[in-house]
């Protein structure tokens, strides 16, 4: 998998927590479409297609450890 950047981290972070995108985008002073790039990137970094539910993302993240090894290579 291709490491997430720090922001990718802290959207999926909000999903993780069981924020909505607008909620995500709000907290991080993003536009909600921003949101939708980042969650794109994460998914393809995932090697997720675009068509999975947040759900998906966040279990996928959890089963390949994302949240445990963030920042292991900084």
């Amino acid at each position: 998998m291709k490491k997430l950047s720090k922001r990718e981290y802290q959207v999926l972070l909000g999903f993780f927590n069981g924020h909505k995108s607008k909620t995500i985008a709000k907290t991080l002073n993003v536009n909600q479409k921003t949101i939708g790039t980042y969650k794109n990137r994460i998914k393809t970094k995932l090697g997720l297609e675009a068509h999975h539910n947040d759900f998906a993302m966040v279990a996928t993240a959890i089963d390949m450890n994302v949240f445990k090894h963030f920042g292991d290579e900084n």
